[in-house]
């Protein structure tokens, strides 16, 4: 496969350096039907016993439960903790023994005898999410206020957790701390950074809260593997600062669920600070999807340091900021959406 598609591959990390340069004229794309997890993926295409990689992999390294669904991934369950005694009392997981972790392990070893292609982690929970795992919502939201100094405890072990979990997948498969990095099935250049972290759950915290007790962790680990990238869903505009002064921040993955007005804001500020911008989604509905990627495009302005990227996903679609059950030709449907931008781009100097 190297042999076959090595020229391609080169135009390829040719075109997503230039736009981590901001050397770009024009957004580049990148159409995904190769996502790593079963949402969105029609039930009769999904194989019997099939595992995917769950989003709560070092949490279950804690102590959280992992609910396993029938043909789909993988889901946390609820907290166990109760008292702040027992944040204090937890241990670094142990990658070869704890939680699901072994689980990964395990996969990344058998794709290392089938295939010579690179392998990334597994999906990575930022330190934010993964502390609400295994505290849970309610009062990690409550102790921040009431007992700051554990939440910050908590914080630093789960970060430094992290950061050892990242470097134990990058050894055994054989990928450098400082390159390889793939937020969401996206391949970012070198020299960018060698990690990403998932920040779902900025969206319903507070920048002055977030500045306090997230962007310190979030920077200790990026710049643990010389920078990366940060994904949210939505929108976490009143993160702008944040996530600008966020050192070791090279890119921010973003699918923005249709609210392009502040998915532009949070674009301009980044371009201001040399910080990339993946402006992501599934694809929209029918009707929408008409105007879709004109009114993406058009809010980006000058599209330098912008990257579309279009998830395949047959059994959704995109409607109204949120996912509709759907039914799709996936091979049919990356051709449109493919053609569609190509279309865009070209009317767009």
């Amino acid at each position: 496969m190297r042999e076959e598609f090595g020229e391609k591959d080169s135009v390829s990390k040719e075109i997503l350096k230039n736009v981590f340069e901001f050397t770009n004229k024009k957004a580049a794309i990148l159409v995904n039907d190769v996502n790593y997890w079963t949402f969105g993926e029609l039930q009769e295409n999904i194989p019997e016993e099939y595992y995917m990689g769950s989003p709560g992999v070092l949490a279950s390294g804690f102590g959280t439960d992992i609910i396993f669904h029938y043909k789909s991934d993988p889901a946390v369950g609820l907290s166990k903790i109760e008292t702040l005694e027992e944040i204090q009392e937890l241990e670094l997981p142990d990658p070869e023994r704890d939680g699901i972790m072994p689980n990964v392990l395990e996969s990344i070893r058998y794709y290392k005898e089938q295939s010579d292609l690179t392998i990334g982690v597994t999906d990575c929970q930022g330190p934010l999410t993964t502390a609400l795992q295994i505290v849970g919502y309610d009062k990690f939201c409550l102790w921040m206020y009431d007992y700051p100094k554990v939440i910050h405890e908590l914080m630093e072990k789960v970060t430094e957790a992290l950061i050892l979990w990242v470097k134990f997948q990058k050894k055994l498969a054989e990928t450098p701390l400082e390159t390889e990095s793939y937020p969401l099935g996206v391949r970012m250049p070198d020299g960018f950074g060698g990690a990403w972290l998932s920040d779902d759950d900025a969206v319903i915290i507070d920048a002055a809260n977030y500045k306090e007790f997230v962007v310190p962790y979030n920077e200790k680990f990026l710049k643990a593997f010389g920078g990366g990238c940060i994904h949210y869903c939505g929108t976490a505009t009143q993160h702008i600062e944040n996530y600008c002064n966020t050192e070791g921040l090279t890119c921010v993955n973003n699918l923005n669920l249709d609210n392009i007005g502040e998915a532009a804001k949070m674009r301009e500020a980044l371009a201001k600070k040399g910080i990339s911008y993946m402006a992501c989604d599934f694809i929209p509905n029918d009707q929408r999807f008409e105007h879709y990627y004109a009114d993406l495009l058009d809010s980006m302005g000058d599209q330098i340091g912008v990257l579309v990227v279009a998830y395949v996903a047959p059994a959704i679609q995109l409607e109204e900021g949120k996912y509709e059950p759907a039914r799709r030709n996936q091979l049919r449907l990356a051709r449109r959406v493919y053609e569609k931008l190509l279309s865009e781009l070209k009317t767009r100097r």
